[in-house]
């Protein structure tokens, strides 16, 4: 069960509502992923996570996408102009199944470790998320882009809830 969160789920279940971006903190082990599987028991979810040892540009959001992202002809542009192209047909294929998604919910867990690539993504998508974006991110190591985001601080359970999951 999840014990001693329900004002953390109704946070989420209100971002689900009204759209927008929220950054949920909290230390390891604290119930950050388990917290948003329970709020979006049932939710269509694109998931992607970020890895602390690296994993390649775009690896964090590579399972939100698939082949969708990657445009036709990249090898004829430059460097530049095909970390671009990649960036904004990454957006778009968010956007697209959001579009075709109604209720649907974008999820990125880790983001202190997430990729160069996949962070100018999510940079992409903040300024009007296409459906409701939940990051997750240990305390106190949130990427400085994020800073400005709504921000929903897991605290340790009181000795209540603590007390009955350990008897559970």
């Amino acid at each position: 069960p999840l014990l001693g969160r329900a004002r953390e789920l109704r946070a989420i279940r209100r971002l689900r509502e009204s759209g927008g971006a929220l950054l949920v903190l909290g230390e390891p082990g604290m119930g950050k992923t388990r917290l948003l599987a329970e709020a979006l028991r049932g939710i269509p979810a694109l998931r992607g996570a970020a890895l602390r040892l690296g994993g390649g540009d775009f690896h964090a959001i590579q399972p939100m996408l698939g082949a969708a992202a990657t445009p036709p002809g990249l090898e004829a542009l430059s460097p530049m102009e095909r970390r671009a192209a990649l960036v904004a047909g990454a957006a778009a294929a968010l956007r697209g199944w959001a579009a075709a998604t109604p209720g649907g919910v974008l999820l990125l867990d880790d983001v202190q470790w997430l990729d160069d690539g996949s962070a100018e993504v999510v940079r992409a998508l903040l300024p009007a998320p296409p459906c409701p974006l939940v990051l997750l991110a240990r305390a106190g190591e949130a990427p400085p882009w994020a800073e400005a985001l709504p921000r929903l601080a897991l605290e340790p359970l009181d000795a209540r809830a603590a007390t009955e999951l350990a008897l559970w």
